[in-house]
Order: structure tokens, then C-alpha cells, then sequence
């Protein structure tokens, strides 16, 4: 019933939830052998207005939870949520098993991360323009990794790297 409300009225579907609450809440269930209002409170629910004004007030005790500001000092113990990457700005589908958070930080994350090397360069052809690409040795804690950055903006950020170019 909600999917269908859902899919004949995309902008408004929530508006109907008190009302399929009421009929999922009302209705026989062979499991149980009644109602589940009528198993929670012992009766029947009769009125739905009654039904719509318990749920709307409910709603309103759930909304009115406002979130306290963080504060946090040092120390202190934090999760932080973590969207796994796939190149520059690609995010991994979420899965089940997919990390969501980092409990504990490697002491290498705090490292900062410097360029070794201009290892390659080559000129791409990206979306119709060509493209000077540099590919580049990164190292962070005695771990050196590769990636291909833009030439110009290496260049700019980075200078020395290409003094001997």
C-alpha cells in the first residue's frame, strides 16, 4: 500500500502514512489472530481521527528531539564517517559490508603527505581537449603511492620538481 502511494504521488507520499499506519495497525493478522492495536491496548480502534492524532502527536515528540551542538576538547574520542572513494569525487556504491566509519586511526594518517617524484608524463585526450598529465610518487610514513595529477597545476603547487625539466 505505501509503494503505491509512493508511486502515484512522489511529492506527497507522507502524507498518507498516518493513514496506512491505521489500516497495516487495524487489520487481521493470521500471526497473531487479531489486530495489533487490538493486541497492544486490549480494543479496537474505532475513530481515525483519534488514530491520526496519537500518530501526528508522536511525530511531533520525535521532531522536537533537537540534536545538542558537538563540542568536543582534545582527547576526546570521536567516529568519523568515511565514504569510500574510487578516483577523484567517485564514490563507492554503499553496501552492507562496506566500512561506514573509522574507529581508530593509524598514527600514518597524521603524517603529512609529500610528493617524491615525477615519474611519467604523458598528454591524454580528456572529454576533446588534450591534457598534459604528470604521473607523480607521493609518500606518506615510508609509503609511497602514484597517481596522475594535471601538469600545470603540479607546476604551480610544486615547482622543484621540475627544475631539472
Amino acid at each position: 500500500m505505501l509503494r503505491a502511494c509512493v508511486l502515484d504521488q512522489p511529492a506527497i507520499w507522507d502524507r498518507y502514512m498516518p493513514l496506512v499506519e491505521f489500516v497495516y495497525n487495524n487489520r487481521y493478522h493470521a500471526s497473531i489472530g487479531m489486530a495489533p492495536y487490538e493486541a497492544l491496548y486490549g480494543r479496537k480502534c474505532k475513530y481515525l481521527l483519534c488514530w491520526m492524532l496519537t500518530t501526528q502527536s508522536h511525530q511531533k515528540s520525535y521532531a522536537d528531539q533537537r540534536p545538542k551542538p558537538l563540542e568536543f576538547e582534545e582527547g576526546d574520542h570521536a567516529f568519523l564517517k568515511v565514504t569510500p572513494m574510487i578516483g577523484v569525487g567517485r564514490a563507492i556504491k554503499t553496501k552492507k559490508l562496506n566500512p561506514r566509519y573509522i574507529i581508530q586511526l593509524m598514527e600514518d594518517l597524521t603524517l603529512p603527505v609529500t610528493p617524491v617524484r615525477i615519474d611519467d608524463m604523458s598528454i591524454k585526450r580528456l572529454r576533446g581537449k588534450e591534457v598534459s598529465l604528470v604521473k607523480v610518487a607521493w609518500s606518506r610514513a615510508g609509503i609511497e603511492d602514484h597517481t596522475w595529477e594535471l601538469e600545470s597545476e603540479m607546476r604551480t603547487d610544486y615547482p622543484h620538481l621540475f627544475s631539472g625539466n
